[in-house]
């Protein structure tokens, strides 16, 4: 990717700061990988509660890493006078991922599990020797939504494959929702 640092900005969103700026312009910096034909599956759950509530994907095949991060709107992003508390904070997230194995007892087994103040998406990664084609996972979410009016959040799997992430009635939700 060859690109000039002059013009780059409004073309790549690349821009450059000498390193001795850094503290001073950042207060985080994140750094993201792009994975060559990966694509993102999603759930879109709305106006959700503080209970545990799971969601289910089968691997049509094995192909790649997968990645399954859960999102709901980013830190600060609701003003605080649009909370239902003054000293709201960000969002309380519980994510475990079970697994079936395709053809086997299809007992799910717990394969990951996180539990984090969501200022940032942590994925939890799925690498390519722990699943088959014909496995089906199982995502338990819970938020604690800490004052948040918008209990909105997205599961989403990101991997080479075409998966169909659905709730627990088999039903899929996925909109489209950042433009």
């Amino acid at each position: 990717m060859g690109f000039n640092p002059k013009t780059s900005a409004s073309e790549h969103g690349i821009f450059f700061v000498p390193k001795e700026n850094l503290a001073k312009c950042f207060d985080d910096i994140a750094i993201a990988t792009i994975y060559e034909d990966y694509t993102d599956n999603w759930y879109d759950a709305l106006d959700m509660d503080d209970n545990f509530n799971t969601y289910f994907f089968e691997t049509p095949e094995k192909d790649g890493d997968m990645y399954i991060t859960v999102e709901t709107y980013s830190d600060n992003i609701v003003p605080l006078s649009c909370t239902e508390s003054e000293e709201a904070e960000a969002p309380l997230v519980m994510i475990v991922v079970y697994k079936a194995n395709a053809g086997g007892d299809e007992k799910f087994r717990r394969v990951a599990a996180q539990r984090y103040e969501d200022m940032q998406h942590v994925p939890i990664p799925i690498k390519n020797f722990q699943y088959s084609a014909g496995d089906i996972f199982a995502i338990d979410v819970k938020y604690t939504w800490n004052g948040s009016p918008h209990k909105d959040y997205t599961v989403k799997v990101h991997s080479k494959m075409d998966i169909r992430i659905t709730d627990n009635l088999d039903r899929e939700n996925q909109l489209h929702t950042d433009g």
